[in-house]
């Protein structure tokens, strides 16, 4: 099944602010799909603070409580990963270039996916945000009230792994980071939601040039120029697990 999602940008898109809206929608992801128990950021203060609590404990005490210092470290790890996957995202990602977020054991049985196509843009024409934060709240407000993207919500993905992918000419020179995948199509039972960010401040291309792009249109299109690329980084989903009866976060 393949949901499109139109979001309208009412402001000129750049690349910067293409990178940090996919890496705050990455962000905005993991814990829709209930892959990490808060908002990264939250999760992330809570993992730094328990973190350095647990420094001032002796090691007996954490000899004793090793399920609480176990979680914990599951917990540090899905951090590091997720910064991981966002360094690569602002590596890698292009505006003009689709690129894909993966729920599943692997890629080929992923359950879900969501590609996402931001408009092709030329940063020497265009200007600089003061503050992209501002903005990027305010897209992903429009992201977080659309109801296509609500269905998701209708089904549990449970814990899973998450992969990003990125659409490049087939001779792209990318790092032995990533594989390539040629001919590489989801699972058909996979519930693909396809996010078309939309320049509305261009009459021209609203009008008549923008085109909303699907997955298999997105695939069909030069297939034999160009490919998928995984990042070999992917991300396992953390479940916050009580220990002794209670949140390790208490």
């Amino acid at each position: 099944m393949e949901n499109k999602v139109q979001i309208n940008l009412n402001i000129k898109p750049t690349k910067a602010l293409g990178t940090k809206l996919v890496t705050s929608l990455f962000d905005y992801l993991l814990h829709l799909r209930s892959q990490i128990p808060f908002q990264f950021k939250l999760f992330v203060k809570f993992v730094n603070a328990k973190s350095k609590l647990n420094v001032k404990e002796n090691e007996e005490n954490l000899r004793k409580d090793w399920k609480t210092e176990k979680q914990l470290k599951l917990a540090r790890e899905t951090c590091d990963k997720i910064f991981a996957i966002k360094k690569v995202i602002e590596e890698e990602f292009s505006t003009g270039s689709p690129m894909m977020i993966l729920f599943g054991s692997t890629i080929h049985t992923a359950k879900e996916s969501y590609l996402i196509n931001f408009p092709k843009v030329n940063d020497d024409l265009l200007p600089t945000y003061v503050n992209e934060t501002s903005e990027v709240k305010k897209i992903l407000l429009k992201i977080i009230q659309n109801d296509d993207l609500r269905l998701c919500d209708k089904t549990s993905l449970g814990l899973t792994n998450i992969f990003v992918l990125f659409r490049k000419v087939a001779d792209y020179e990318i790092s032995s980071d990533f594989i390539e995948l040629p001919n590489f199509k989801v699972s058909k039972s996979c519930n693909t939601f396809s996010l078309n960010f939309r320049d509305s401040t261009d009459f021209d291309i609203f009008d008549e040039e923008f085109q909303e792009l699907t997955l298999s249109e997105v695939t069909a299109i030069n297939d034999s120029q160009e490919v998928w690329y995984q990042s070999k980084t992917f991300v396992k989903g953390f479940k916050d697990i009580l220990v002794h009866s209670k949140s390790i976060w208490t």
